[in-house]
């Protein structure tokens, strides 16, 4: 299911995009899923960052991130967890707020919640209750099944404009 977001914070400056993710950096919370989108929208010639925030889960997890920080420095940046007092400062800092995650535990995350209630956009995958806790306006969820990262490139690529 796809929603249009209208009633999102302004965007005057479009010559680049700042994504955001926030959650336990695990790959099932979707770490590689998200790193992956950021790459696939600067091959679209899509000029963009990601800003990653939260704990690592795991060492497996903490040495990825560390990887790909050293090989993506243009696009990638770690802040770190983050506390709650803080998350409106990160919420600033973003265009679009991904949430690809397959945790098979996954129910309501306050962070989708939080990235609305900021006017941020949510593009994230149908699990839990992410497709009926999107507003409509909001954001877009994919289904399961489908390619996050080539997905939610070409979408944010071609219609981020038009969210406005």
């Amino acid at each position: 299911m796809h929603i249009k977001p209208q009633h999102c914070k302004k965007k005057t400056d479009f010559s680049s995009l700042t994504l955001g993710f926030l959650s336990n950096l695990s790959f099932a919370k979707g770490i590689k899923r998200a790193v992956d989108t950021i790459k696939e929208l600067n091959k679209l010639n899509c000029n963009s960052r990601l800003i990653i925030a939260g704990p690592y889960e795991d060492d497996l997890t903490k040495f990825y991130l560390k990887e790909q920080l050293n090989l993506f420095p243009k696009y990638l940046s770690y802040s770190g967890a983050i506390s709650h007092s803080k998350i409106g400062s990160f919420f600033n800092l973003i265009d679009v707020f991904i949430f690809p995650s397959l945790y098979r535990n996954e129910a309501q995350p306050n962070v989708v919640l939080e990235a609305m209630a900021y006017g941020i956009p949510v593009i994230s995958l149908d699990r839990g209750c992410i497709l009926s806790d999107i507003i409509p306006g909001t954001g877009f969820v994919f289904e399961e099944s489908i390619f996050f990262a080539n997905s939610a490139a070409v979408l944010i690529k071609n219609d981020y404009r038009d969210w406005e």
